[in-house]
């Protein structure tokens, strides 16, 4: 009896077993083809990358060299028709621009050229470019003429280019007369420390440990020659060891020095006046939290870059 009630028991179980077996033998399987697909995907996608980054590299290639043989064409053609001896040499060098650009034909069809192919093709054409500039400078030296590049028209590009030049530097000094005309001078500059008494009144002093500030004032004269407007000046402070007194909390800055390229010069404060072309009196000062050392101290007044006055502070 024992017997026939534990078969029945048995049975099932083993049939459980085989059943979860099949299950995950069915879950690996399917893991298997996941990965296989993913990795074959993966690979398929990068092989399509490194073809469309070769296709964007081979299209790069293509059009440098196309512009290159375009420009050095035209160079050739600038300097025909200045004397027989130098068109034969040109002839020659078109003729192997030419086949350079028949050559590059194929890779503009295919939309490929290798690197090596690309390399030497910058290499050819580099080495006629210098093989024809040495041969024209022999040609200049030894029949003494002058080779130059000529436009569409035939008129001398270098000739154009001298004269674009010279506009351009007439055009500048026509400029710099212009501002410093339109410059307002400065006199009877004064500089002066300035204290505070017990009772509040400012007095000027030469003592450097009663200076609170410094002020620096100057005349502007009348000048009917000079639009009415607003009119900027710099006052650069400088101590007695050289350096400019600057505080960016009370308006330090910098401005570009007049006739150089990127000067940069420090101010210690500025002031705007409102010019009516009559004499003005203009004031310009500025305050020291860290006192005054014994010495002399520089002022100059700056309009539109260039210096229009200058004096001299004393501490004692």
């Amino acid at each position: 009896m024992a017997d026939m009630n534990q078969s029945p028991s048995q049975e099932p179980k083993q049939g459980n077993n085989r059943s979860t077996l099949y299950i995950v033998l069915i879950i690996i399987l399917i893991l298997i083809n996941i990965g296989g697909y993913l990795y074959f995907s993966g690979r398929l996608h990068n092989t399509q990358t490194a073809s469309n980054q070769a296709q964007s590299q081979d299209s790069i290639h293509i059009a440098d060299l196309d512009a290159r043989y375009h420009a050095e064409m035209d160079s050739l053609y600038s300097y025909k028709g200045q004397n027989a001896t130098l068109d034969s040499l040109l002839k020659i060098k078109i003729n192997q621009l030419t086949g350079m650009e028949r050559s590059l034909a194929t890779a503009k069809k295919n939309g490929k050229i290798e690197e090596a192919e690309y390399q030497k093709n910058i290499d050819a054409l580099n080495s006629m470019v210098g093989d024809l500039k040495n041969q024209i400078a022999d040609l200049q030296q030894q029949n003494h003429i002058l080779v130059v590049k000529n436009d569409s028209l035939g008129k001398s590009l270098e000739a154009a280019e001298g004269v674009n030049q010279q506009l351009s530097q007439q055009n500048t000094n026509l400029g710099t007369k212009l501002t410093k005309a339109s410059l307002l001078f400065a006199e009877n500059i004064v500089g002066e420390a300035v204290k505070v008494t017990s009772n509040g009144k400012e007095k000027t002093t030469a003592n450097n440990k009663k200076a609170k500030r410094m002020k620096v004032s100057f005349d502007i004269a009348a000048n009917s020659g000079i639009d009415a407007g607003d009119k900027t000046f710099y006052l650069v402070l400088t101590d007695p060891k050289g350096t400019v007194l600057t505080d960016q909390s009370q308006g330090s800055g910098v401005f570009k020095v007049a006739e150089t390229t990127d000067q940069q010069q420090q101010y210690t404060a500025s002031k705007t006046i409102s010019y009516n072309q009559q004499k003005q009196h203009v004031e310009i000062e500025w305050s020291s939290t860290n006192g005054f050392d014994i010495g002399n101290y520089s002022a100059e007044v700056y309009q539109d870059g260039y210096i229009i006055g200058k004096g001299t502070i004393k501490l004692k």
